[in-house]
């Protein structure tokens, strides 16, 4: 409390040379705070580096098991002509006979099952190159008529089963069937073998909504994803018109020739910075704070000696000192008494001329010098008087009550 009373009792009758050391410690305290400033934000860009690492690293593992996915669609498919229904099939050239549909229908129970194992798969269609044999995952359709009545199958061409790739992928489509409502897919293709033989083609329908779901976030959050096949845009997931600002994540998979593009908007990337932000706001207002209570300690204890000074050179006198630069009033004090230090060395050389000119003056008229026995005018020694006697006179009361006078030399150079 003597403390803060003493601070503003300061603060109230000092406003120039105390406000000048309080501002220069402050401003210290800004600018080691300021010189800060470039070491956090060294440390939020490499932590943006390792974030945006990180999200590679998650489309990294995405665009795997996308891949993964693919590779095992593939693996399961190629397997389904050694089913019963299949073999029946795969050898028809000509109309069907009556028997058939009943292998007809195995197949398709064969595809529903194997299409069970993935649920991103909402639709499989198998043709066959020997004949106009169609099977979907719901239906079977013994000609391409009565296929292309059930499904709409939009960009799509079903006549590219020739192109020596054994998987490919075709950009996202409707799927549209009297089957079901119509949903966003991914087509992809897949030639069938049986053994070093083509026997047919595959179209494997992706569910878009399910695909690359633990980037579903980012997605909900104003991202988006684009998926690109030998450069050539298959998939977009999100709203691309969006004008934010975005970070963005490139990731390649060379088996498939694929590419991952993930566009992260900054305001979902600060996000995660809200929480530190608010702690590196609330660590520099404390040590602001900090450095005004340091500021105001040290310039007390740095003024306390010029306060001091200044109330003991003006305790005596009625001078105006609030508003004025306090080194100034002291110059001006030292001034005036250098001034009067001065004119009273002056006066004491012009106090000892006349003492030396009257002792002098009484040496040559022959007249005795009275002075105390401790006090002998050494200073003219050697430059007037070659030597001198001092003569100690004492007045004694004699026992016949007379006066008699005793000298006594107590000095003689």
């Amino acid at each position: 409390m003597d403390f803060v009373k003493k601070a503003c009792d300061i603060i109230k009758n000092r406003k120039s040379m105390f406000w000048k050391i309080l501002i220069s410690y402050i401003l210290i305290s800004i600018i080691t705070l300021v010189t800060l400033i470039p070491f956090v934000i060294k440390i939020y860009e490499k932590d943006i580096e390792f974030n945006l690492r990180e999200y590679r690293d998650l489309c990294n593992n995405v665009l795997s098991e996308f891949v993964a996915e693919i590779n095992s669609i593939n693996n399961t498919i190629q397997s389904i002509h050694l089913t019963e229904g299949f073999r029946r099939l795969i050898l028809i050239k000509q109309e069907m006979k009556l028997e058939d549909y009943f292998y007809l229908e195995l197949a398709r129970e064969s595809i529903l099952t194997y299409s069970c194992l993935d649920n991103n798969i909402a639709d499989i269609i198998l043709m066959f190159n020997n004949n106009d044999i169609v099977i979907s995952k719901y239906n079977t359709f013994d000609n391409y008529s009565n296929f292309f009545e059930f499904y709409s199958l939009n960009n799509l061409d079903m006549n590219d089963n020739k192109n020596g790739r054994s998987i490919k992928l075709y950009p996202e489509i409707v799927l549209e069937s009297n089957k079901y409502a119509s949903k966003d897919v991914l087509p992809l293709s897949f030639t069938l073998y049986n053994g070093y033989n083509r026997y047919g083609i595959a179209y494997v329908f992706l569910d878009k909504h399910r695909l690359f779901s633990p980037l579903q976030y980012i997605i909900n959050n104003g991202g988006y994803i684009k998926v690109y096949y030998n450069d050539n845009l298959i998939l977009t997931k999100g709203n691309t018109n969006d004008f934010d600002k975005y970070y963005s994540v490139n990731v390649m998979n060379n088996d498939l020739s694929l590419m991952l593009t993930l566009s992260i908007p900054q305001g979902l990337f600060y996000k995660n910075y809200t929480g530190i932000f608010d702690l590196l706001i609330q660590y520099l207002e404390l040590a602001f704070l900090i450095g005004i209570i340091f500021a105001l300690f040290l310039t007390m204890k740095r003024f306390k000696p010029i306060d001091e000074l200044l109330n003991s050179v003006f305790e005596s006198e009625k001078v105006e000192i609030k508003n004025n630069d306090e080194f100034e009033l002291v110059k001006y004090k030292y001034k005036e008494i250098r001034n009067q230090n001065i004119v009273k060395q002056q006066q004491i050389e012009f106090y000892k001329k006349t003492v030396e000119n009257n002792t002098i003056e009484r040496l040559l008229s022959s007249k005795n010098i009275h002075t105390s026995i401790y006090e002998v005018p050494k200073i003219f020694l050697g430059k007037y008087i070659i030597c001198y006697f001092v003569i100690e006179v004492r007045e004694d009361l004699a026992c016949d009550n007379h006066t008699e006078l005793y000298y006594n030399s107590i000095e003689y150079l």
